[in-house]
């Protein structure tokens, strides 16, 4: 056991916090488009621990230099079409936790 102390005591409860999950189910990192100096990095889809040190690297490069120093597009904000973001339908139906237990 790695945490003999957690193994004796054992675990009462657990909580998770709120989950955010896109349409595509990819992460939006980047800035915003419709917002000058405003930049994302969020709805990892329950991959948040294992992305953080690598987004959170990449994003704060991006600020400081002004452009991405990896082909991050799969993860850019602007990948999402503005009529959609706007349309509330579109979100709703597209945009839904897909959690695996």
């Amino acid at each position: 056991t790695r945490c003999p102390a957690v193994e004796e005591t054992g675990i009462k409860s657990t909580v998770c916090g709120p989950e955010s999950f896109t349409p595509d189910h990819k992460p939006l990192v980047g800035p915003w488009p419709y917002l000058d100096g405003l930049y994302l990095s969020c709805g990892f889809n329950s991959m948040g621990m294992m992305l953080a040190g690598g987004v959170g690297q990449e994003l704060a490069d991006w600020i400081v230099s002004g452009s991405s120093t990896r082909d991050i597009f799969s993860m850019d904000p602007r990948r999402f079409h503005a009529d959609c973001i706007h349309n509330a339908n579109w979100v709703q139906h597209t945009t839904h936790e897909s959690y695996a237990k």
